[in-house]
């Protein structure tokens, strides 16, 4: 089989790439193997791909020089320079592999999309993190770039992005709305004013139903959500809770999905997790799992 190396310009390279196993049985713990294959067979080696980090300026802007580059070709082994800004002008940091500076890197490129507030690119609670709806960002293509990010980090040192809501993940992986809907829950919805009528809704016993059709917070937020039936009964309920919920995690930001979506795949590592779901997790831990990572302790340690 052969792969093709391409950038934002259209260009391309036609490079050698090893066909990949079929998923295996069991959990990705006990398969940690196929990762690294994948990783393996979609890194080009040479030639490689320097990138020169400035540590002086905002880390999410420096987030967006690297990655609209449209030239930035991101299979090929990624070898990072970090730079800092002095009275006397800009130098170099020595240290400059593929190994250190590049996993440090990588970890500093996720936790600046998944902490900035200028702009503010996710909201909710940790574990339910969803991409901000924003317009202006869909208009800069912000998503793209965080997804593309995302994609790049994880290749080149197997960064993962923790924190994220169920349906973001399913999303990311499967590129489907309805089975992203499937696993969204309350808590995934940030609004509080709509996290409450819609627990109210739910709560709701057969004689307050009178009430709850009549209220008007409850019927804007019914035709907001493009709720499918036009009066909440015994037999309606049920339904009207989910697309209420389908649509303020899922619907209402899928641009902002698709655009993450379209990041992450520049790796083809959606495609990856389309064909071994079993992997989502490995990809995209709860913050619990990614602060018991190994790799993530050691950091911790190094900065006292």
């Amino acid at each position: 089989m052969s792969k093709q190396e391409t950038d934002n310009t259209g260009e391309s390279e036609l490079t050698v790439m090893f066909p990949l196993p079929p998923s295996p049985t069991g959990s990705a713990s006990t398969n940690g193997d196929l990762l690294d294959a994948f990783r393996e067979a979609n890194i080009i080696m040479a030639p490689t791909q320097p990138i020169t980090f400035n540590r002086s300026k905002k880390p999410f802007v420096e987030v967006c020089r690297i990655y609209k580059n449209p030239r930035l070709k991101l299979q090929r082994e990624l070898v990072v320079y970090f730079s800092s800004e002095m009275d006397d002008g800009e130098y170099e940091e020595e240290a400059a592999d593929v190994g250190g500076p590049k996993k440090e890197f990588c970890n500093i490129v996720t936790e600046a999309t998944l902490v900035c507030t200028s702009p503010q690119l996710l909201e909710g609670d940790i574990d339910h993190k969803l991409p901000v709806h924003n317009q202006q960002l869909l208009l800069q293509e912000m998503f793209c770039v965080v997804g593309k990010a995302w994609g790049h980090c994880f290749l080149q040192a197997r960064q993962q992005i923790p924190g994220l809501a169920a349906s973001v993940k399913v999303f990311l992986a499967t590129g489907c709305p309805e089975s992203a809907c499937e696993v969204a829950t309350i808590d995934d919805v940030v609004d509080l004013t709509v996290k409450e009528s819609i627990t109210f809704i739910n709560s709701a016993s057969e004689e307050d139903l009178e009430d709850l059709n009549a209220n008007p917070k409850i019927l804007d937020l019914m035709v907001q959500s493009g709720v499918s039936v036009a009066t909440i009964t015994p037999a309606t309920k049920a339904q009207v809770v989910y697309e209420c919920i389908a649509y303020n995690v899922v619907y209402k930001r899928i641009k902002e999905l698709e655009q993450l979506l379209s990041g992450f795949n520049s790796v083809s590592l959606s495609d990856f997790l389309r064909r071994n779901p079993s992997y989502i997790e490995d990809v995209f831990p709860t913050q619990e799992e990614y602060q018991l990572n190994p790799q993530v302790i050691m950091n911790a340690i190094k900065t006292f």
